[in-house]
C-alpha cells in the first residue's frame, strides 16, 4: 500500500514570534484506506479547532486540497467520504482544483499584506508599511495574472496608501519658514 499523500504547511516566523495564522491541508484521494479518501483531514482538523482555538477563529482558515471532495450522497457516485468538514464551514476552505486555491491564497495573502501595513503605518514604521503595500499589491496583481479578473479597486486604494506613506517619509520641504524677518523682494 503506497504511504498516504498528505501534507501540513504551517507559517514559521511572523513577527517575532511563532503562531500559526493560516494551515494548508493537501489530501490526496487515496489517504488511508482505498476508498477512505480525507481520513487525515477527519482527524487533524478537529483536533487543531479543539487544540488550538484562540489561533482557529472564524477567518482564520485552513485551506484543503483534496481530489476528492466527495461530501454528500449522489446515486450512482462513490459514497460520500469527506462529510465531516460540514462540521467546520467556519474553518475550512476546500479545494478540489489547484488554481482556485492558488487564487484564494493570493486574495488572502494580499489582505493580510494590507492590513499589516495599515497596522504598521498607524505605529509608525513607515518602511515596513511601504513594503508590505507592495507586497499586498504584487499579490492583486498575481491573482489578476491567474484569474484574469480586475483588482484595481484594492489596488487603488494599495497605491493611495502607498502615497501616504511616502508623503510622511518625506515630507514637502517649506522654505518660507527659512526668511523670517526679511523682506520679501
Amino acid at each position: 500500500m503506497a504511504q498516504p499523500d498528505m501534507h501540513v504547511a504551517m507559517p514559521g516566523n511572523v513577527n517575532g514570534y511563532s503562531e500559526p495564522n493560516h494551515f494548508i491541508i493537501w489530501l490526496d484521494k487515496h489517504i488511508g484506506k482505498p476508498g477512505d479518501s480525507g481520513s487525515k483531514g477527519r482527524i487533524i482538523v478537529p483536533s487543531l479547532v479543539a487544540n488550538f482555538p484562540e489561533t482557529f477563529v472564524v477567518g482564520h482558515w485552513m485551506y484543503i486540497f483534496c481530489a476528492n471532495m466527495n461530501m454528500v450522497y449522489v446515486k450512482g457516485a462513490e459514497p460520500p467520504t469527506n462529510t465531516w468538514a460540514l462540521q467546520y464551514l467556519d474553518h475550512v476552505l476546500m479545494f478540489d482544483h489547484q488554481d482556485d486555491l492558488l487564487a484564494r491564497m493570493l486574495l488572502d495573502i494580499g489582505h493580510y499584506f494590507f492590513a499589516e501595513g495599515k497596522r504598521l503605518a498607524n505605529e509608525e514604521h513607515l518602511y515596513s508599511a511601504c513594503q508590505h503595500y507592495e507586497w499586498s499589491k504584487k499579490m492583486y496583481r498575481r491573482y489578476e495574472i491567474t484569474e484574469e479578473k480586475k483588482k484595481s479597486t484594492e489596488i487603488g486604494e494599495i497605491d493611495e496608501h502607498i502615497r501616504d506613506v511616502e508623503q510622511r517619509l518625506n515630507p514637502p520641504n517649506d522654505d518660507d519658514d527659512d526668511r523670517v524677518g526679511e523682506s520679501a523682494s
